[in-house]
C-alpha cells in the first residue's frame, strides 16, 4: 500500500525579481518537488489563492513582501488571508528594522512571522524548513 505524498505548495508575493529568485531557489533547494506560484501584487495573489482554495488546492505557506508596487501591502494581504484562509502560515519580508516592523503591525496579538531583508540564507533556510515541515 503506497501513500501519496502531496507536494508542498508555496505562494510568493514579491515585486522585486532578485528577492523572488532568492526565495524561489531556496525553496527548491529545501524541497525540489515544491510547487511555487508568484504574484507581484497582493490583489493578484489573493485572487489566485482563492481560486486554488476553491479547487481544493491549498497552499502550505505564503511569503509576502510588506511593501509592494501596487495599492495593497503584504500586511493587507495577511489581514485578508486571516479572514478568508485562516490556517495558512504567512511570512512577511521587509528591509524594515524589526522594531519598526512591529510598530507598523501595531498591537496585533498574532503578527505574522518576520523575515528580514537582505536575507541571511541560514536564517531564511531554517525558517522555511520549519514552516514547510522539512527540517
Amino acid at each position: 500500500m503506497s501513500i501519496h505524498k502531496r507536494n508542498k505548495r508555496v505562494f510568493i508575493v514579491e515585486d522585486d525579481p532578485m528577492s523572488m529568485e532568492i526565495l524561489h531557489g531556496l525553496i527548491l533547494d529545501i524541497d525540489p518537488d515544491a510547487e511555487i506560484d508568484w504574484s507581484k501584487s497582493a490583489e493578484g495573489a489573493l485572487d489566485l489563492i482563492e481560486e486554488d482554495k476553491n479547487a481544493g488546492r491549498d497552499y502550505d505557506l505564503i511569503i509576502a513582501d510588506i511593501f509592494l508596487s501596487e495599492k495593497e501591502t503584504g500586511l493587507d494581504l495577511w489581514k485578508r488571508c486571516l479572514e478568508k484562509f485562516n490556517g495558512i502560515p504567512l511570512v512577511i519580508t521587509s528591509a524594515l528594522p524589526l522594531h519598526q516592523y512591529f510598530s507598523t503591525v501595531g498591537q496585533e496579538i498574532h503578527a505574522p512571522t518576520f523575515l528580514a531583508k537582505p536575507y541571511q540564507l541560514n536564517e531564511c533556510r531554517a525558517l522555511l524548513e520549519g514552516l514547510l515541515g522539512t527540517a
